[in-house]
Formats: structure tokens, sequence, C-alpha cells
């Protein structure tokens, strides 16, 4: 299956395959990232700082190393594709930096939904770090995900978005992060998406997948399901 842990042992990566970061103490997967190695890398383990590209929040580029990845048997169209979404999406960032309307690094960042376009009231894309590697692959032709999706509670939320707990107690930023009404929600998580890839290369690429709980882990773990 073209989805894996990473560990000591060296394995091979290619650019805009997706990594994930755990929450370091399990299988729990918490970030999402694209690869922006220029190519194929054959040294990887778990230790090994990976030039990537993602919603921090903010948008933007880091070296880090990574727990997985999930490979979808990318050709050269589908890689090209991709990144012009991702250097169009960060060209609008640094145009809108440079304006000096960009002062709040989360003004960017949403939960529900994973991504939405820009629009009146803000004027570039919105993303979790799901949805921007779930729109980078649409931009390719590659939907990784389909309906219906595990709804969760906020405290699931909490556990699951760990950097941003403090911000998921303020009522005004879930609103802002879409989720300011209701008790649950239907979020894209990490896990979902590196399971989505765990499947022969033909599946992935023809058929979305439908997460199960227990799909926030990878390996997904389902007594674990949150």
């Amino acid at each position: 299956m073209p989805a894996w842990t990473l560990t000591d042992e060296p394995t091979t990566i290619h650019p805009f395959d997706v990594l994930g970061q755990s929450d370091g103490t399990s299988h729990l997967m918490v970030h999402a990232l694209l690869c922006n190695e220029t190519e194929s890398r054959t040294d990887v383990t778990k230790q090994s700082n990976i030039r990537c590209t993602h919603m921090g929040p903010p948008l933007g580029q880091r070296s880090s190393s990574c727990d997985a990845v999930g490979s979808a048997g990318l050709n050269d169209t589908h890689r090209r594709k991709i990144k012009v979404f991702v250097d169009d999406r960060l060209m609008e960032r640094a145009a809108e930096k440079k304006r000096g309307r960009l002062n709040d690094l989360i003004a960017e960042y949403r939960i529900h939904p994973s991504a939405t376009r820009p629009s009146r009231e803000f004027p570039l894309w919105r993303f979790s770090c799901v949805g921007f590697v779930l729109e980078a692959y649409n931009a390719a032709g590659i939907r990784l995900l389909g309906a219906p999706l595990p709804f969760k509670t906020l405290d699931e939320l909490k556990q699951l978005y760990p950097r941003h707990a403090r911000h998921l107690d303020d009522s005004d930023n879930r609103t802002r992060l879409g989720i300011g009404e209701g008790d649950r929600w239907p979020v894209a998580l990490v896990g979902y998406v590196l399971n989505s890839l765990s499947r022969a290369v033909k599946q992935i690429h023809s058929d979305e997948y439908v997460p199960q709980p227990g799909d926030e882990y990878f390996p997904p773990e389902p007594s674990l399901g949150l």
C-alpha cells in the first residue's frame, strides 16, 4: 500500500507526497503537509528533515521531520498541476502580506469546511492543514475524501488540534474557524487523508475514501476512535 509510517529504515518519498505528523505519543495524526522536495529522496527516516509546504498557520514552507507518508503515484502532470496550485497560493499570500493586510497569523486558517475560496470578506483561500492538501490534490484531479465524514465534538477537536485548543475555547474564534454553531461537526482530519492513501493507486485515483471512526489514527485504530 502506498502509505506507511516512517521508521529508522530509509525509505523513498516523492515531490508532493502527503506527510503526516503525530501527537508524539501515539498514531494519532495531528498535522498534514506536502513534500516540497524538488526531487525524490531515497534516504528518508523518521529523523529526516523534509522540505514541506503546509498551512501552519500561516501558509508557508519549512523543513521538518514527519511520522507518516502517503504517496498517490503522482505522474508529471499531477505534480505540475499541484505545483501551480501551491505556487499560486504562496504568491497570493505574499502579495497580501506586502500590502499589510495579514497581521493576524490565523486569519487564513479554518477548520470547517476545510477550505474556502476568496470572497469579499477575505481575499485569500482559507484552509485547515488538511484542506490545503485536499485542494492541492483536487487541482490535479484526485479527490481523496468522500462523504459522510464522522462528526466530532468540541472536546474531541481540542484533542485533535492541540496547538489550537485555547482558540477553540473562545466562541468568537470558533465562529471564525467555521464551528460557531452546533455541538459537533464533520471535520476533515489528517488520519483520514493518510488512510485514503493506504489503498491501491488505481483506487486512490478513481474512488473517494469515506473515513470511519478510528481513521483519525494511522494506521487506523477503530477501538480508539474519537
